[in-house]
């Protein structure tokens, strides 16, 4: 009785400490004076990832997906902290993680969407407070903010009755929700490196909060055609780009949301083993990538579908599950990938493999590591409603 007490209320905790905890940090920051700021947004920062890992296993109706990707998210404050920020360039990352973790955690499409306009919004206030006016931040910002829109609309009709609607616009919304959070992931184009000033890896909160809403979403013939077409636009996008960034990382994880409905129309289908495998080795691998703890080469090298690094192992499951049921759509994928790894070069290997840091060895091992998890039978345990 008492141990079934005890779990009950560490549960109830978890699910109020971890998504709000940076919340939390953020309004303390705003109280503090200003030259205490960058000693405690760095220990609030780091202590905010530590109670994630720690609480995040006891939160109730959650799965590897969602426990996974809040992990990811926890830690981007710490990694992207930078000494001498403005009071509002520092507390805006905290609310903007804040936003993501809670949009991980509830399990209504309606409010995961507000919640990630509300992200996006707090990364354009970045923006701005940061005083980077830089054409292509700005134009990230808008093509968000219409995905926003689009994605909100579409989970307005989506979650309507059937009986009063009709079928047609259910799929109407299912394409206007597809279509939005393509947009909120950054599909469809491949911005260019932001601008001194502006960490890249807080692009990657909106990212990781839209794909994880992609590859949870039930399996529909609308919404599985707009992720396999807009990833597959986007990989061959970055394939005749020198640096792709967490575009490439997000059109393989729509590729893995269409994969993972196969074109059924059956909404009780559930991501299973290999696909979710392959996405939270590109939600890994895209966090990673974003931070400024990896140099160029070793980066560009990780970009690029060679073993072992998560992005090939990923692309291999991809490949498996997709090459029974869309033959065309696999070998297109494996076409844009293979260009990557041309235009890469042989002779540029060893090079890419010199000054190597923890991060780097990190992800090596992740990759190496990545087929042990199909032993494991990883599946949704929610859809949202």
């Amino acid at each position: 009785m008492f141990s079934a007490v005890l779990r009950a209320g560490t549960s109830g905790f978890s699910l109020l400490l971890v998504p709000c905890w940076p919340l939390l940090a953020g309004f303390l920051l705003l109280l503090l004076p200003r030259d205490q700021t960058n000693v405690a947004g760095r220990f609030l920062a780091a202590s905010g990832l530590v109670v994630a890992a720690l609480f995040t296993p006891f939160m109730p109706e959650q799965d590897v997906l969602s426990d996974v990707v809040r992990l990811l998210a926890a830690s981007i404050p710490f990694l992207a902290w930078r000494d001498g920020l403005g009071r509002a360039a520092a507390v805006v990352p905290f609310f903007a993680t804040s936003c993501v973790m809670l949009a991980l955690t509830v399990h209504q499409v309606l409010a995961v969407v507000a919640l990630l306009g509300l992200a996006s919004a707090f990364l354009a206030l970045y923006d701005a407070a940061g005083a980077v006016r830089a054409r292509s931040a700005w134009e990230t910002a808008q093509l968000r903010v219409a995905g926003v829109m689009m994605a909100l609309l579409g989970a307005t009709f989506t979650t309507l009755s059937a009986t009063a609607v009709g079928s047609g616009t259910l799929r109407t919304g299912d394409l206007l929700l597809s279509v939005g959070l393509c947009l909120i992931a950054g599909l469809g184009h491949v911005p260019a490196p932001p601008p001194a000033g502006r960490p890249a890896l807080l692009d990657i909160l909106p990212r990781l909060g839209a794909s994880a809403l992609m590859l949870r979403l039930p399996a529909h013939d609308v919404t599985d055609a707009v992720f396999l077409a807009l990833g597959l636009v986007t990989l061959w996008l970055c394939a005749f780009r020198q640096r792709a960034g967490g575009a490439l990382f997000a059109a393989m994880m729509a590729l893995c949301a269409g994969a993972s409905g196969g074109g059924g129309s059956d909404r009780g289908m559930a991501a299973e083993s290999p696909v979710l495998v392959a996405g939270l080795l590109f939600c890994i691998a895209a966090t990673a990538l974003a931070t400024e703890r990896i140099d160029d080469r070793q980066r560009a090298w990780m970009e690029t579908a060679q073993p072992p690094s998560p992005l090939f192992m990923g692309s291999l499951l991809l490949l498996a599950e997709l090459l029974p049921g869309h033959p065309l759509m696999a070998a297109l994928i494996l076409g844009g990938l293979g260009l990557q790894v041309a235009r890469a070069g042989p002779g540029d290997w060893p090079r890419r493999m010199d000054r190597a840091d923890l991060m780097f060895w990190g992800l090596v091992l992740v990759g190496l590591l990545s087929p042990l998890l199909l032993l494991w039978p990883l599946a949704l345990a929610w859809h949202p409603s």
